[in-house]
């Protein structure tokens, strides 16, 4: 007996293709077949056969979800069933990747498909007859395999709860607790958030902020029927509504940022072996090449920078500026290390130095010094390395050591966070600059437009 669902993919197919082919969740990625693309590019290949359809729209793909009865379907037998369902209802002119999770207690299939098809670029029509299209092979490939099926869903009135049984209460939450921080970990935003756990197969409720009713957002896991409240005494207090905005929140600057460095320093890079028989993705990467060469250029002059000329002399002038502060920071810590040993030799030497003269001056030396062995040894041992040091144990003026070393420490201190800065700056502007001077000097090599064996696509 198995269970389908489906739902669109909105926000980005890498998350949701990253998500349900996790080497954990399918056994070191055995359980994981492609069609007409591969797991890596898949996002890539999506975009191009979406490039070509007639209606534009906001979806990219489809995530379909199909789960068996607790201990009925081995991982050989699901997987089995989830190709033969994905090759019957999409056939052979669709791009799609099928995932069989055993994690749980309970097999189930993820399958994600492109939203149109690769020869004439239609869009996949989604409605409740194509459900039950889905739905009515699913059952034939259920029977065939002698796996049972619910016969009338409307007069049998069973529910998915009915025939999922609740076995693992802690780790399905677990489960929850750690998709949740994946797709806070993904965000930039709060609806970005929204959008990665729905292409991950969950349903949610009670998403909205600042809303009193209802109380708390809401997650239906996929492949269970049960919603799992978010809410202190159910998930933890990290995971309630307002606290994951406050989350998403607390990094979204520094993420908006790298993500943006992420995506317009990226070229498209694929193998021969994915171009193969693939000519036209070729010619299609090159002009998404020329897209991002074009946008990189843009952010470098937004960064204040006439030309890619400009931008490496400012980046050689930054390396260097960070290889200075580099050097300072280094250099003082070699002088502060030496002096943090005099400073704590001398005050060991000056908090038991009062035991050491009473010692010196007592009636009864050899009863004093039994009972004040360790502060007049530690005395004389801080004495000692002191002497060691060439120092004079009596002159030693404390405070101005002390004054001394946090001056320095404070240079330390301000090197660093320079040399951390500069740093920061070097490596977002070198994602730039780097990408860029790799596509002009393939361009150049006429690499790019003529399609040569190293092409950037």
């Amino acid at each position: 007996m198995a269970y389908c669902k489906i739902h669109p993919i909105r926000a980005d197919i890498e998350s949701a293709v990253e998500y349900i082919c996790d080497s954990e969740k399918t056994e070191d990625k055995i359980w994981i077949t492609a069609h007409e693309c591969a797991p890596e590019t898949a996002a890539l290949e999506f975009a191009f056969s979406l490039s070509g359809a007639r209606s534009s729209g906001p979806i990219k793909g489809y995530h379909l979800i199909q789960s068996f009865l607790p201990g009925e379907a081995d991982p050989e037998t699901a997987h089995k069933i989830g190709t033969e369902l994905a090759s019957r209802i999409l056939g052979d002119d669709f791009s799609y990747i099928v995932a069989t999770h055993t994690n749980r207690d309970h097999m189930h299939n993820h399958i994600i498909f492109c939203a149109a098809d690769n020869v004439q670029h239609r869009k996949y029509h989604d409605c409740k007859q194509s459900y039950y299209h889905i739905r009515n092979v699913s059952d034939e490939l259920c029977e065939q395999y002698g796996l049972s099926v619910i016969k009338d869903y409307k007069s049998q009135g069973k529910t998915y709860k009915e025939w999922i049984e609740e076995k693992r209460k802690k780790s399905w939450k677990t489960a929850v607790r750690n998709d949740i921080d994946s797709a806070v970990r993904k965000a930039i935003t709060y609806d970005d958030f929204l959008r990665i756990m729905k292409d991950m197969g969950y349903g949610i409720k009670g998403e909205e902020l600042n809303v009193k009713t209802p109380k708390y957002i809401s997650f239906l896991p996929p492949g269970k029927d049960r919603w799992v409240r978010g809410k202190t005494a159910t998930l933890g207090e990290e995971f309630t509504r307002e606290r994951i905005a406050e989350r998403i929140t607390e990094n979204s600057q520094t993420k908006s940022a790298e993500s943006l460095l992420e995506d317009n320093a990226k070229l498209i890079t694929l193998s021969e072996e994915t171009l193969k028989n693939k000519p036209y993705l070729k010619q299609w990467a090159s002009r998404k090449n020329l897209q991002a060469a074009a946008e990189i250029y843009t952010q470098i002059r937004r960064a204040g920078y006439d030309s890619l000329e400009d931008a490496l002399e400012h980046l050689a002038a930054s390396k260097q500026q960070s290889k200075d502060a580099h050097t300072l920071a280094s250099d003082l810590d070699k002088k502060m290390r030496p002096m943090a040993k005099i400073i704590r030799y001398a005050e060991q030497y000056q908090a038991n130095l009062p035991y050491k003269q009473r010692y010196e001056k007592s009636k009864n030396p050899e009863k004093y010094f039994q009972s004040h062995e360790t502060e007049i040894s530690l005395c004389d041992g801080a004495a000692y390395l002191l002497k060691k040091e060439g120092i004079e144990p009596d002159n030693i003026d404390l405070n101005s050591l002390r004054s001394g070393y946090a001056e320095m420490n404070e240079q330390k201190q301000n090197a660093l966070k320079e040399y951390n800065a500069v740093k920061e700056d070097i490596k977002k502007l070198e994602k730039l600059t780097d990408t860029l001077e790799r596509y002009l000097e393939r361009e150049e090599r006429g690499q790019v437009r003529s399609g040569g064996n190293e092409s950037l696509a």
